[in-house]
């Protein structure tokens, strides 16, 4: 049986993926729990494996095979600790079924809110060439490899992790040229760190290592940049678990450090150390634009850029003071120290077309954010 929906090439809209729920696309997720403007949360279920190395997915191979011999194992009612540096793979409690559907493709990407806690979230699919794709309609399970890299942390069955994009489209054939950025919209998506628009279009993400001028004017304080604290071997997990069930946040104190500029508004990440920073550039998304970004890769020497989550439409415009917002950045020190300077490139933006305008969503937990941590986390204080 085809199915009686038809959409335009682009990004899914929140209800165009709550369409899909209805004629029973996407199984086990329900439409209230579709929240984001351009894509849904993968969430685990109780079944997950502990693995000894990463496994990549291969064309033509379902998973499962990957995974044959090996004990699947169940997590317990009061949830499951993963401990840093092991490997674990998540069945997700969503599955798909896009076979009436032929051109949909999926792109998935960690939660900001997980790859701010330093946790590797990769998504894999049945004769997916690589991580974080899902052929075109797919039919069949989605997997989850979490990877735990500087703190244990705590979750359950439920607990949302991943989020997936779905494009009717190759990704890449609804990518919006600079052209049409030209000729069709408003400049005013793009924003300076004032919140001033950009002169001209420039993809080119940079770093901000000025103090954050919010901290300055509540703490007294100059910060410019968390840096986790790994060696310390007192405390909890960080309970995922409890913030899914009760939403009882968690104090930053013993996980976290804040760091002031260095001179210059420049900073020196250490080796193996793991740092929260924001963007120079700050973005006030339309209702027809989404947005992912690609993090600059070889020519940064010694140090890893990534950038977990995906900025959806009405993203930085849909706050107060009308100054867009700054992404964040996750930033891992490599083999030896460096010396990040202020407004370095570290990604490029890459900008989807919708297929659809998505309706002014309610104030998100990051519309707002300066330099901020995870949710997870209270405020810094």
């Amino acid at each position: 049986m085809s199915s009686s929906l038809r959409f335009r090439p682009g990004v899914l809209s929140k209800d165009q993926i709550r369409g899909l729920i209805q004629e029973k696309a996407i199984l086990n997720l329900k439409e209230e729990d579709v929240k984001d403007g351009s894509s849904f949360d993968l969430s685990l279920s109780e079944e997950y494996w502990k693995v000894d190395a990463s496994i990549k997915p291969m064309e033509e191979e379902s998973f499962s095979v990957a995974l044959s011999g090996r004990q699947r194992k169940k997590v317990t009612r009061g949830g499951i600790r993963l401990k840093k540096g092991e490997i674990y793979i998540f069945k997700a409690q969503e599955t798909l079924n896009l076979k009436d559907y032929k051109k949909i493709y999926g792109q998935a990407t960690g939660k900001s809110s997980i790859g701010r806690l330093d946790i590797l979230v990769r998504v894999i699919a049945d004769e997916a060439p690589c991580y974080d794709r899902v052929p075109a309609h797919y039919s069949g399970d989605l997997y989850l490899e979490i990877i735990p890299i500087t703190f244990d942390v705590k979750v359950c069955v439920g607990f949302p992790i991943s989020q997936l994009r779905l494009f009717m489209g190759k990704p890449e054939l609804t990518k919006i040229s600079e052209e049409e950025i030209e000729e069709i919209y408003e400049k005013d998506f793009l924003r300076d760190a004032k919140g001033k628009a950009l002169d001209s279009f420039d993809p080119t993400l940079r770093v901000n290592l000025e103090a954050d001028p919010i901290f300055k004017e509540k703490l007294g304080e100059e910060i410019c940049a968390f840096k986790a604290i790994k060696k310390k071997t007192d405390r909890e997990p960080i309970d995922l678990a409890s913030y899914h069930n009760e939403r009882k946040k968690i104090s930053p104190k013993n996980y976290w450090k804040p760091m002031p500029p260095e001179e210059g508004n420049s900073l020196t990440l250490e080796q193996e150390e793991f740092y929260i920073l924001r963007s120079r550039e700050r973005l006030n998304l339309p209702d027809d634009m989404a947005v992912g970004c690609e993090a600059v890769k070889e020519e940064l020497g010694e140090l890893r850029v990534h950038y977990a989550g995906f900025a959806h439409p009405w993203f930085g415009r849909n706050r107060p003071d009308n100054f867009g917002t700054p992404l964040i950045f996750e930033i891992r020190g490599h083999n030896f120290n460096t010396k990040l300077r202020n407004e370095e490139a570290l990604a490029t933006l890459e900008f989807y077309r919708m297929s659809e305008p998505v309706d002014k969503p309610d104030v998100g937990e990051y519309d707002k954010q300066e330099l901020k941590l995870s949710k997870y986390f209270e405020e810094w204080k």
